[in-house]
This record gives C-alpha cells, sequence and structure tokens, in this order.
C-alpha cells in the first residue's frame, strides 16, 4: 500500500485540529512507532515468491562482485591493500 495523499482541504484541517489541541501530537507519534516495526520469521520466507526470491538472489549476485571490485580498487588508491 503506497502513501497516502491528503488533499489541502484535508491538509488545512488537520494543521487547525493540531493547533486548536483536538488531536494529541504524542499519541499520533506513538501510533506510527507501533506501526515501524514488524516481526518477520527469516526460518519460515513465506511472504516471498519464487520469482521475488529469485530476483533478490541475482541482484546479490551481480552486486556483490560489483562492490567488491569498487571496495578494492578504492583501498588500492589510498594505500590500505
Amino acid at each position: 500500500m503506497g502513501p497516502e495523499v491528503l488533499s489541502q482541504s484535508e491538509i488545512d484541517a488537520l494543521l487547525k485540529a493540531l493547533t486548536s489541541g483536538t488531536i494529541d501530537v504524542s499519541s499520533l507519534t506513538e501510533e506510527e512507532k507501533e506501526r515501524a516495526v514488524k516481526v518477520y520469521d527469516f526460518k519460515r520466507p513465506d511472504k516471498f515468491n519464487k520469482d521475488q526470491l529469485r530476483a533478490i538472489q541475482m541482484i546479490h549476485e551481480f552486486f556483490c562482485p560489483s562492490a567488491y571490485h569498487c571496495l578494492f580498487v578504492f583501498c588500492q588508491s589510498h594505500g590500505v591493500c
């Protein structure tokens, strides 16, 4: 689900409610904190289908050698290796 877009009238109503004290800001931030972290069991990855796992594996296979090469060249150019 993508981010929700508010109309200008909804933004104005929200700002009016915040300034008048109708909405408590601390309760809004607590709700955000509760939604921020989700528990995921990596032993049973049932949220990814086979195509998504294959895509992640391909990204990993292409990224790692490239990252290794860039890091190696960086270290050589700065005299670390």
